[in-house]
């Protein structure tokens, strides 16, 4: 009974003791008439008490009875119907407390996506434009599994970028934060001093001003004020303190880079008028997307999404399918789908199919065909809905319910009605209007694109199946999931290609902006961005798998975008001839040589090459699996230089004295080892076989069981001295270095013991490189990086075993002897040092690229990267020069610090000199820059077994 009633009770109550019952028992009318009088004076009285009154202390009851219905079963753990949930949608919220209810309605089915078992986010710090090393630095101290936690863990920072692919969880979490953060708030409404922002969820790719604006300001204004008009202006919010969650900047619309960089700034310039109460979180698929969103004077710090590692993969497939698993476990391991699906939107999806089939998909496309069937099996066979009857022919209704075509043709979908194609036209529109991305479509224009009578239902239906939503209030109709829009616009672009869409500049002379300028804008951490997306790669990926015949659609996509077309060849899923497969690895391969072509386009070459194979590695099957040999250059014998003369002001103290040296003809590496070279050692065991790993600090090595007190108690003395006299020590370093050490000075004791036991790992057993997973580092065509000296030799040895020839690891001098030549060059090349011949620190990758696509930097020889891209390790221990025959500089058996040589991608020129040696790295350090090169030559270590 309300208070209301109660008032009006009590007054007819007190006028039947003054009148009588009697009278009022006459005169029912007049009694009509008090109550109605009396109620209405109350309910004025109400309302004009509810303008006075804060929102928050409006009485419960006023709330509607679906909103008290779900506040209880906030409060009383329990799980609301779906009628409720409905109805606290309907309502338009007038207040914070409605607002929240509103939140949480919305979200309460999808809250229970977020499984944090299979979350874990990495910070990353940005140390400013021009700082002297990597502009964004992994902040390796913590891992965080909840958005909340990690927004707790930076009570300062006012905005956020999360990183990661589609289908990682980005979303996702967002919505878990709005969740979480409206629920703990109703159920502590009693507890005022506790912080209760609410949040306000903005889909930017909903953001298209004109010439004129609106700014994004304004726009958020008119847009809250549409989504919401019973709420208080969001300029009111704004000062009270709101959490605003910004999804998709990289889907701002927008018709060229220049655009899309306008329009980023125009947000950064928002986020600087943001009150201090307030919060942003955006979320980007990519770095390349979200870095200019952060200033030197105002940075914004980013947290990536790490993909799953093979233990996280196993629980989630333990978890959701327990008993089939380790079948599909097993089909995955092996497969290059892997390296696309670990994240659990992709998995659960495999995890159904399988359910569903008993066997795991062939390709993402078969994936997505997938989930469309078993979505229209749940509508149609399961609840028969009704929906359907006008958008599918009877015989497709046949055929979904039957399932029959679904087993013996994953891909043909029932096409006879309107909505698939509908929904393929309506994505492809989507994509070519707005050139990729996220797009959302006014309603009549989707309906104009779908065509047909039918263009209404395919929008019901659509939403039916989980493929398409609506905001009602903007009037706008989009894909739930970037990837379902990408899928279909892939089913019509592989019935009607349009492959100009795709088309991509390369040359040096015809990309713009141009190399030269792209570097000049650039700070000293920036890394050099990838040429501009057309926005149809993922698109093409599928739309290959998707189209009658594989390969005309490849040979067509490769005169327009080459490196898109290997990737779409790479595919699982495509099935090419060999023939035709290596006239398209032969096709890469000469761009990323070509000097006419720009950097970028050539290291896109590159990559692409590592996803499709190498041809230059040839193949093998020996006794212990599969294993790829690299080309190799001879080195003839004879005298050689090595070291610096004493008047070179260049040469370091330890280059010198120069000296002469006799070396019998060998034979070298063309490449450093690559990802693709190294993958074979995995899977063959590699880190299995304890024959492979020569000495006794090598076997406990692997195991985790050498003690590493010593490595890691040397890197504290040089922090000591670092904290102690910075410039001195650290005078003579690279900038690059320089910078590290900066960070070895900032970081606490415990986040450095942290790292510390990172560098130098023990108590677990190794069975990968540092930086296996890091996508950063990992395509099949870069050098593999972070291999301790250890894991080098291992390498070498069970090449060995595989081929019967003997490999090793370069003694220092057959290294410098190759790299330099007879007549004794400076670098690996004739001439000066020039940027465009190496990756180095003006080159400003910030990683290893793609072996051989600095074609300038060669020998004449043809050794390919001994300057820049990564150290490589020798097998010589220290000495000083000139060396000896008897110096024990070969011996394996002791843990000094074995010399590098060739500079890598952060390193300045002086260090990327041929007669440069690197000093400092002890057998077990495995950092992101060393890497190594095949030797084939009677082996120069004396075996520590013997």
């Amino acid at each position: 009974m309300s208070y209301r009633l109660v008032i009006v009770s009590l007054v007819v109550a007190a006028g039947a003791v003054w009148l009588g019952w009697d009278y009022f028992s006459a005169h029912t009318d007049v009694l009509g008439a008090l109550a109605t009088f009396y109620a209405a004076v109350i309910g004025a009285f109400a309302v004009v008490k509810r303008k006075q009154a804060p929102p928050d202390a409006r009485s419960p009851d006023d709330l509607p009875s679906s909103g008290w219905r779900l506040l209880h079963a906030l409060r009383d753990g329990e799980t609301p119907d779906q009628d409720t949930l409905s109805e606290v949608q309907r309502h338009a919220p007038r207040n914070p407390r409605e607002y929240r209810l509103h939140s949480v309605a919305r979200h309460a089915c999808g809250y229970r996506r977020v499984d944090h078992r299979f979350v874990r986010l990495t910070l990353l710090i940005d140390q400013g434009r021009d700082a002297d090393g990597e502009r964004w630095r992994e902040h390796g101290e913590k891992a965080f599994e909840d958005l909340r936690e990690l927004l707790d863990y930076l009570p300062d920072e006012r905005a956020i970028v999360l990183l990661g692919p589609p289908g990682c969880g980005k979303s996702t979490l967002m919505r878990r934060l709005a969740y979480d953060l409206a629920s703990q708030a109703l159920r502590a409404e009693d507890r005022a001093s506790l912080p209760r922002p609410l949040t306000y969820e903005v889909p930017l790719n909903a953001y298209k001003p004109g010439e004129h604006g609106p700014s994004p300001a304004d726009w958020l204004s008119e847009r809250w004020e549409k989504e919401f008009p019973q709420m208080p202006a969001l300029e009111s919010q704004l000062r009270d303190g709101l959490w605003l969650l910004l999804d998709g900047l990289n889907e701002l619309p927008h018709r060229s880079p220049d655009e899309y960089a306008a329009r980023v700034a125009a947000w950064r310039d928002w986020l600087a008028d943001l009150p201090a109460a307030c919060r942003a979180v955006f979320t980007c698929r990519s770095l390349d997307y979200s870095e200019p969103l952060s200033l030197d004077e105002r940075s914004v710090p980013h947290a990536r999404f790490k993909e799953l590692d093979d233990g996280q993969v196993q629980s989630f497939l333990r978890e959701y399918l327990p008993d089939h698993w380790r079948a599909l476990w097993d089909d995955l391991k092996d497969s290059p789908r892997l390296a696309l699906e670990r994240t659990p939107f992709y998995l659960k999806l495999e995890v159904e199919q399988y359910r569903a089939r008993g066997r795991p998909p062939d390709s993402t496309a078969e994936l997505f065909s997938g989930f469309v069937w078993q979505a229209l099996q749940r509508e149609l066979g399961d609840k028969h809905n009704p929906l359907f009857e006008p958008v599918l022919s009877r015989r497709d209704r046949e055929r979904v319910n039957s399932a029959q075509d679904w087993h013996a043709a994953p891909h043909g979908l029932p096409l006879e009605g309107a909505l698939l194609p509908g929904l393929a036209r309506l994505a492809y529109r989507m994509q070519a209007e707005q050139g990729g991305g996220h797009v959302r479509a006014d309603y009549r224009q989707a309906l104009e694109w779908i065509g047909g009578d039918m263009a209404e239902a395919v929008v019901l239906a659509g939403g039916a199946l989980a493929l398409l939503d609506q905001h009602k209030v903007a009037d706008q109709v989009f894909f739930v999931h970037q990837l379902f829009q990408e899928y279909f616009a892939a089913r019509r672009l592989a019935e009607h290609p349009e492959y100009h869409r795709m088309a991509a500049a390369w040359r040096a002379d015809e990309v713009r902006p141009g190399l030269a300028e792209t570097l000049a804008g650039l700070g000293h951490a920036d890394p050099l961005p990838p040429l501009p997306a057309t926005g149809w790669e993922e698109t093409a990926r599928l739309a290959c798998v998707l189209a009658d015949d594989p390969r005309v659609f490849i040979e067509s996509l490769a005169r327009v975008n080459l490196p898109l077309a290997g990737r779409c060849a790479a595919q699982p899923g495509v099935r090419l001839a060999s023939a035709y497969r290596d006239t398209l690895a032969q096709g890469l391969i000469a761009r990323s040589r070509d000097t006419g072509a720009d950097t970028r386009a050539r290291i896109a070459a590159g990559l692409a090459l590592g996803e499709l194979g190498d041809p230059r590695l040839n193949h093998h099957e020996g006794p212990h699996g599969d294993y790829l040999l690299p080309p190799f250059v001879i080195i003839p014998g004879g005298e050689y230089r090595i070291g610096s003369n004493a008047d070179d002001a260049e040469a370091h103290a330890d280059e010198k004295p120069a000296f002469d040296i006799h070396l019998d003809t060998f034979q070298l590496a063309r490449f450093p080892v690559s990802n693709a070279e190294w993958e074979a050692f995995r899977r063959a065991g590699g880190y299995d076989h304890p024959e492979w790993w020569e000495g006794a600090d090598a076997k406990a090595w692997r195991l985790g069981e050498l003690p590493m007190e010593a490595e890691k108690e040397r890197q504290r003395d040089f922090r000591r001295r670092l904290q102690k006299d910075f410039e001195a020590t650290t005078a003579g370093f690279t900038p690059a270095a320089v910078e590290q050490f900066r960070q070895w000075v900032e970081i606490d004791d415990e986040g450095f013991e942290s790292a510390l036991s990172d560098w130098y790992p023990e108590g677990g057993k190794i069975d990968a490189p540092m930086f296996w997973r890091d996508p950063r580092y990992n395509n099949p065509a870069q050098p593999v990086v972070g291999v301790s000296w250890y894991e080098a030799r291992a390498y070498c040895r069970w090449l060995s075993g595989q081929s019967g020839r003997v490999f090793g690891l370069p003694g220092e001098t057959q290294w410098e002897a190759a790299c330099r030549g007879r007549e004794g060059r400076e670098f690996a090349w004739v001439g000066e040092y020039a940027d465009a011949k190496v990756n180095g620190y003006d080159a400003h990758l910030r990683a290893p690229s793609p072996v051989g696509v600095f074609p300038e930097g060669d020998t004449p020889e043809g050794l390919a990267d001994m300057s820049g891209n990564v150290w490589e390790w020798t097998s010589d221990r220290y000495r000083e020069y000139p060396l000896g025959p008897d110096d024990g500089r070969h011996r394996s058996d002791a843990r000094e610090r074995r010399v590098l040589r060739g500079g890598a991608f952060l390193n300045d020129s002086r260090d990327l000199r041929a007669a440069y040696r690197n000093i400092d790295a002890v057998p077990a350090a495995r950092g992101n820059n060393l890497g190594f090169r095949l030797c084939c030559a009677p082996s120069p270590i004396v075996d520590a077994d013997r």
